[in-house]
């Protein structure tokens, strides 16, 4: 009798710890409940804009300028490939760090570097150095880790071949400046790209 009243007792126990336990597991379920609603109802498009824009990134790719030839033939401008040196504003975890990182990559002055990524119209890519070497591209890809915002790109540099022959009527190419860049005509471009300045190559 007595060991059948323990008995009776223990599964009393039993089905107590049970009903706790399921309580346990019922709460659980319904706070990762609330949590994914919050995550994907209420925050659902918070988190999908950041998921974007962590995957997707808009970047302008300098084209190739056309050649250009002499009434007989003569090559006058053509496009060699060349490494381009650009540093990623929105990148940039630290800039003090970066002005005394990046030197020690690429010939350029630590005050040079400042200046470009100062100026209040840029945004996006700011080109740092054009025509980078090869030996600079690969240093500064081998330590990527260690220059957050960094980015080298390949692009087309102009040339011509026979120099200044014709030069008052090709013109040249060069870096959009500041004042063009308040210029409604060019307000579709950013710091950095390369515009035809004069003669033929800015037609």
């Amino acid at each position: 009798m007595l060991d059948t009243s323990r008995q009776a007792n223990e599964l009393a126990n039993i089905q107590s710890r049970l009903i706790f336990v399921k309580i346990g597991f019922l709460m659980l379920l319904v706070l990762l409940g609330l949590r994914l609603w919050q995550l994907q109802v209420r925050d659902g498009l918070h988190y999908q804009e950041l998921a974007r824009d962590n995957r997707t990134r808009s970047i302008v790719l300098e084209p190739a300028r056309g050649l250009l030839y002499d009434r007989n033939g003569e090559l006058l401008a053509n496009n060699i490939p060349s490494f381009q040196l650009y540093v990623s504003l929105e990148d940039i975890q630290d800039r003090e760090a970066l002005l005394a990182q990046l030197p020690h990559y690429v010939d350029i002055d630590q005050q040079e570097i400042s200046n470009k990524l100062s100026i209040k119209s840029r945004r996006g890519r700011v080109k740092i150095k054009a025509d980078i070497t090869l030996k600079e591209a690969a240093l500064i890809e081998s330590h990527r880790l260690e220059l957050p915002g960094v980015v080298i790109q390949p692009e087309y540099q102009r040339h011509y071949p026979l120099n200044t022959y014709a030069s008052h009527v090709l013109g040249y190419v060069g870096e959009i400046s500041e004042s063009q860049l308040k210029d409604p005509e060019f307000s579709h471009l950013q710091g950095g790209r390369i515009i035809g300045q004069n003669g033929v190559e800015r037609t």
